[in-house]
C-alpha cells in the first residue's frame, strides 16, 4: 500500500507540472495570436504606406513630364529666336570673335582637289574678317566661297562669299567682307554615349595639365570627371584634351571650352562645348545605335 500511495503522489506531481506546463502552452499562444495582430497591422499600414507613395510617385512623375515638355517647348522658341535673330539678336558681323572655328568649301577642281578647309577668325575689323587656316588653300587672288563660322552652339553661314589672300606679319590670312546676313542652323543636339577612358587634359590659357577621365562625349561636346579642384572655378577655359584608347583614332584629341562644373560627392563633372562638330564622333555613334548600343540623347 505504501508503494502505491507513493506512485500516486509522484503521478500527481506530474499531472501538476504537465498542467502547468499547459497554462504556459496557452498563455504563450495568446501571446502569439496578440504578436501575429500586431504584425498584421504593421504590414497593413506599410502596403497603406507603399500605396500612398506610389500615388505620390505617379504625380511627381506626371509632374516631372509636364516640367520636361515645358522646356523643350522654351527651348524651341529660343531656337526659333536664334534663327531670326542670330546669337547676339543682330544676326552679323558683331557675334564674331577672334578664336571662333571657321569652314570655307570652295569648289573642287583638278588644281584644289581639297573643297573644305578648316580654320578659325583671326580678326574682325568693321565688315572685314580675316581667317587663317593650318591647312592653307591654294588661291591665287578672289575667289568663291561659302563661310561657315561656329558661334556658340549655332552656325552662321554665308552661300556666297569671296575670299582673298593677304601677308601680314609673314603668315598668310584669307581675307572675306561681309556685306549680308547669315543663314542660322543650329547645331542639332546629338546623341551622347557614356565612356571612361582616361584622359590627359591640358588648360590652354596657362598650359597646366591635369587627369580625368570621360563622363560621356558626342559629336559637338563632352564631360569629364575630376578630382582636382581646378575646376571648381574653371567655367569659360579652353581645354585640349587628350583621351586614351579612344575607339576613333581620328578624333582621340578633342578641344572644349568649359560651359558648366558642379561639385559632388568629391568629383568635378565638367562639361564642355566643341568648338565645332566632329564628324568622325558622329560616325561613330551612328553605328552604335545603329547596332542597339546604349545611346542616349
Amino acid at each position: 500500500m505504501d508503494k502505491i500511495t507513493a506512485d500516486s503522489s509522484l503521478l500527481g506531481n506530474h499531472i501538476q507540472v504537465i498542467d502547468a506546463a499547459m497554462k504556459e502552452v496557452k498563455a504563450s499562444n495568446q501571446q502569439l495570436v496578440e504578436n501575429m495582430e500586431q504584425v498584421s497591422n504593421i504590414v497593413s499600414t506599410m502596403t497603406t504606406s507603399i500605396g500612398n507613395s506610389d500615388d505620390i510617385s505617379k504625380k511627381m512623375l506626371s509632374k516631372y513630364d509636364e516640367s520636361a515638355t515645358n522646356i523643350n517647348n522654351i527651348e524651341n522658341v529660343i531656337q526659333d529666336l536664334m534663327h531670326e535673330l542670330g546669337i547676339g539678336g543682330f544676326m552679323g558681323v558683331d557675334d564674331i570673335h577672334p578664336g571662333m572655328k571657321a569652314k570655307i568649301s570652295l569648289t573642287e577642281t583638278e588644281d584644289q582637289p581639297y573643297s573644305d578647309f578648316h580654320g578659325e577668325i583671326a580678326d574682325v575689323t568693321g565688315n572685314t574678317i580675316s581667317l587663317s587656316f593650318p591647312k592653307e588653300p591654294d588661291l591665287a587672288g578672289a575667289t568663291s566661297c561659302k563661310l561657315q563660322v561656329t558661334v556658340g552652339n549655332v552656325l552662321y553661314c554665308w552661300d556666297e562669299m569671296t575670299l582673298r589672300p593677304a601677308q601680314k606679319d609673314e603668315k598668310t590670312l584669307y581675307i572675306a567682307v561681309i556685306t549680308s546676313r547669315p543663314q542660322i542652323q543650329n547645331r542639332r543636339k546629338y546623341p551622347r554615349v557614356d565612356m571612361t577612358n582616361a584622359c590627359t587634359v591640358t588648360v590652354k590659357q596657362t598650359g597646366d595639365t591635369y587627369k580625368a577621365r570621360l563622363d560621356n562625349i558626342s559629336a559637338n561636346g563632352f564631360a569629364l570627371i575630376t578630382y582636382d579642384n581646378f575646376f571648381a572655378d574653371s567655367k569659360g577655359k579652353d581645354l585640349h584634351v587628350e583621351i586614351e584608347n579612344f575607339p576613333v583614332p581620328y578624333a582621340s584629341t578633342v578641344e572644349g571650352h568649359v560651359i558648366r562644373s558642379s561639385f559632388n560627392e568629391g568629383t568635378y563633372i565638367v562639361g564642355c562645348q566643341m568648338p565645332e562638330d566632329n564628324r568622325y564622333i558622329m560616325d561613330y555613334i551612328d553605328d552604335l545605335l545603329a547596332n542597339g548600343e546604349n545611346v542616349f540623347q
